[in-house]
């Protein structure tokens, strides 16, 4: 009885154990949602800086980049994309394990051994330890599998790092783009409030001037009904156009993450003319700058980098592991004749049927690779016709606009002939309301076809790739940004930040550089005479040969040392990778593999550097060399 009170006592103490340890939902309630939604307000626009005067564009677009929550977003998805970067690097090092224990036993661990087939009694008892003992040990392991994979997940956490960056370039294009046609929605509705009013105003006093004569039948009763049925044509114009005009201010200010309550206003033109932006870049170089430039390209190259690296980690995974350990270890027992000693060990470890997975793995990687290029490609082919339908989108912006410019001239004109000869009746006041409220249609068309050919300008500024501030600006206060975007607006407007950069590619090979001679090589070669072309044919096949044969470096011309970063690695996609600072007039090419191109120069301290760089980093360094040489210039 006993024993079964004791089971029946044990198992009802673990029910009321497992018991108290299970838990429930709990749902939220009205206290949780209310400190919530008072917390989130406060981080939603606790840290904005008020709104003091009227807001330029330049100043609208500076917020938005500050303050636009999706903007924040995409900004920490990058941020958290290099943290991992900076994870990959310490999961490249290896494991260093500190351990320390104390056990104790209530009696001595004494055994005795007998002799095999022996039927002699068992000896004494023997003991060779204490009943309580201290041990530690500090070991530190390798393993080189675990490296290898850590290795291309560093690679391709890098690549991602890159990627987010891009998703966050074009969130910025997309952002400008809304800001500035939001912008121009409430300079119209700003400008044209007073007279909407206005308008309406007098539309409702002649309607009930109308209907009460349609009353007192001073009037047919067929025309009294007819001018009533115009008034109100003109009132539903006059509500429609309000209506657009009544969402501009909570369209930008949620854009620029204000209250959508909050009463701002924007600056309006000083100047009634509105300019349009314009440029001399030909569709085909606008094609190759987009190649070079647009986000979603560059993501997808960052992909293909991708695919290749996971295809590399894929077949490093299946080869053996080696594991290689060292360590100080330590044991108080009395009994030992040494309590500190070191100890080394290595071991290998392989599955063998991953030798029948290795062909599967090798062609789903090829598979995968040939996804990414293919995807790419058809990016590309998608990018192309994106660049021409937003230039097509553009000039049909542009006509609409001249179009809307001119009828507004016209009512305009109209407008102000109309009311010099309005008069007291019935007929003059319809003329005069029908004309005005045509005369605010016409304006508000203006500002909306302006708006497109904006939004036309940010499009195609966002498939270009070319950013509304320049990379390595260092501005972080609003009226600084303000300031950087004001700059670029007019850029923008004049066409210089399309001309720029189309100039800077023209310079730059797009492709990588021929290969050229060793040093070594060069000087030990004789030049051969050259022999004189017989016909016109081949004076031009000479003319186009002669300057691939020749490239050493890119014609880069400074007035002073200009230096670029570049990232080396040891073999074309091989670790290590150094970082190294070259000066640009000192960069020369050598050998390509695979896109990789051979790449030598001088450092600031003019010790010679060599390396591997993939030709899509070399094109953006030498990018980065014109630009700063024609900023140093």
């Amino acid at each position: 009885m006993k024993l079964k009170n004791i089971k029946f006592l044990a198992t009802a103490s673990l029910v009321v154990l497992l018991t108290a340890c299970s838990t429930s939902p709990e749902s939220l309630n009205q206290a949780d949602l209310s400190l919530s939604a008072t917390t989130d307000a406060e981080l939603m626009f606790g840290d904005n800086e008020a709104i003091s005067g009227e807001l330029t564009l330049s100043d609208a677009i500076a917020r938005a980049l500050k303050y636009n929550l999706d903007h924040k977003a995409k900004a920490m998805e990058q941020a958290l994309a290099m943290r991992q970067t900076d994870l990959d690097k310490l999961e490249l090092l290896p494991t260093l394990t500190a351990n320390a224990g104390y056990t104790h036993t209530s009696e001595y661990d004494a055994t005795n051994s007998q002799t095999v087939g022996s039927s002699a009694a068992p000896g004494a008892y023997t003991y060779s330890a204490d009943k309580g003992s201290i041990t530690g040990d500090l070991t530190m392991g390798w393993n080189l599998l675990d490296f290898g994979v850590s290795y291309y997940n560093s690679k391709q956490n890098n690549n991602r790092a890159l990627i987010a960056e891009e998703r966050r370039r074009k969130v910025i294009h997309n952002l400008v783009k809304e800001v500035q046609a939001a912008y121009w929605r409430m300079v119209a509705a700003q400008k044209l409030e007073n007279r909407v009013k206005a308008a309406r105003k007098n539309a409702q006093q002649a309607l009930m001037q109308a209907e009460r004569i349609e009353q007192e039948r001073v009037q047919s009763p067929e025309k009294a009904l007819r001018y009533q049925k115009q008034l109100l044509q003109n009132t539903r114009q006059l509500e429609a156009i309000n209506q657009q005009l009544s969402t501009a201010r909570y369209e930008l200010a949620a854009l620029i993450n204000v209250r959508p309550g909050t009463n701002f206003r924007v600056a309006i033109p000083s100047t009634d003319t509105l300019v349009l932006p314009k440029w001399a870049a030909s569709v085909e170089d606008m094609e190759q700058l987009a190649f070079q430039n647009n986000p979603d390209l560059r993501e997808k190259i960052y992909l293909t980098r991708i695919a290749v690296d996971e295809t590399k980690k894929s077949i490093s995974s299946l080869l053996p592991g080696i594991d290689l350990s060292f360590g100080r270890n330590y044991d108080d027992n009395s009994f030992r004749d040494e309590n500190r000693w070191f100890e080394f060990s290595t071991s290998l470890s392989f599955n063998l049927f991953n030798v029948f997975k290795i062909p599967a793995r090798q062609a789903f990687g090829e598979a995968n690779e040939k996804l990414a290029e293919v995807q790419r490609l058809a990016l590309r082919m998608a990018l192309l016709a994106q660049v021409h339908v937003a230039d097509r989108k553009y000039h049909n912006a542009v006509k609409m606009f001249e179009q809307a410019d001119k009828m507004y001239s016209v009512d305009k004109r109209l407008s102000q002939h109309v009311s010099k000869r309005a008069r007291s009746n019935s007929e003059g006041v319809l003329e005069s309301i029908s004309q005005e409220t045509a005369a605010i249609g016409s304006e508000l068309q203006r500002y909306q076809a302006y708006s497109e050919v904006m939004a036309a300008v940010g499009r195609i500024h966002s498939t270009l790739g070319i950013g509304i501030i320049p990379a390595g600006t260092s501005a972080t206060t609003l009226d600084e940004i303000s300031a950087a975007v004001d700059h670029a607006m007019a850029d923008w407007r004049s066409g210089a930040a399309i001309n720029k950069e189309v100039q800077v590619l023209n310079q730059v090979p797009t492709e990588a550089p021929a290969p050229v001679a060793k040093p070594e090589a060069k000087a030990k070669a004789k030049p051969e005479p050259e022999p004189e072309p017989e016909s016109k044919a081949e004076i031009t096949a000479v003319e186009k040969t002669e300057p691939q044969a020749d490239v050493k470096k890119p014609a880069i011309t400074v007035l002073k040392p200009v230096y670029v970063d570049f990232n080396l690695n040891e073999g074309p996609g091989e670790a290590p990778i150094m970082k190294a600072t070259l000066d640009c007039k000192s960069i020369e090419t050598g050998s390509t593999e695979n896109g990789w191109v051979e790449v030598s120069g001088t450092n600031a301290k003019g010790l010679n550097m060599n390396g591997w760089v993939h030709s899509i980093y070399l094109t953006q360094g030498l990018l980065q060399c014109k630009k700063l040489a024609a900023a140093g210039s």
